[in-house]
């Protein structure tokens, strides 16, 4: 495996983000293959894993260091559990894996206290492909948020936020 940091050298990372989705088609519960809950597991926790280890050399460098997930409100265990979602035809293989990416975030926080901030970001309710019949956010209005949010001076580490939205619930 390359050295950690080959590509940046010694140069710092001020902010990580890692925007990975991968679900699978919704199923009956007879129907849901593994493949695809594990699929999106490398995807979308396994893979920003990977990617902390690469860049913690560099992360460690800079200032005030953030790494964000983007994650999903669908990841909320306490929203589930609370059937807040029951209507959604959403797969197993995405909220599992998004509710895993959250899991990492906050692992990171401990891990990183005080040294590098972890958030674990919902941009909302995004119109974009992967999105629900009810999704009318504009991506590029997520996209001035989480900048907003990145500039702000919050200090909280762990965080679950939704942009433009109160924080939600773990």
């Amino acid at each position: 495996m390359p050295r950690a940091n080959a590509g940046l050298c010694d140069r710092p990372v001020d902010l990580l983000i890692n925007n990975a989705a991968q679900g699978a088609p919704h199923a009956a519960l007879g129907a849901i293959e593994a493949d695809g809950v594990l699929n999106a597991l490398d995807v979308n926790v396994a893979g920003p894993l990977r990617l902390v280890q690469f860049l913690l050399p560099n992360l460690l460098r800079a200032t005030d260091p953030i790494i964000v997930k983007v994650t999903s409100r669908l990841a909320s265990l306490a929203a589930q559990a609370n059937g807040d979602f029951a209507e959604l035809s959403t797969s197993y293989a995405y909220k599992i894996s998004k509710a895993g990416q959250d899991m990492l975030t906050v692992s990171l926080a401990q891990d990183l206290q005080g040294r590098v901030r972890c958030w674990a970001v919902h941009p909302g309710k995004l119109a974009t492909g992967m999105g629900q019949t009810d999704a009318s956010k504009d991506p590029r209005a997520a996209a001035s948020q989480l900048r907003e949010l990145v500039d702000s001076n919050d200090r909280a580490s762990p965080r679950f936020c939704s942009l433009g939205e109160p924080d939600l619930h773990w």
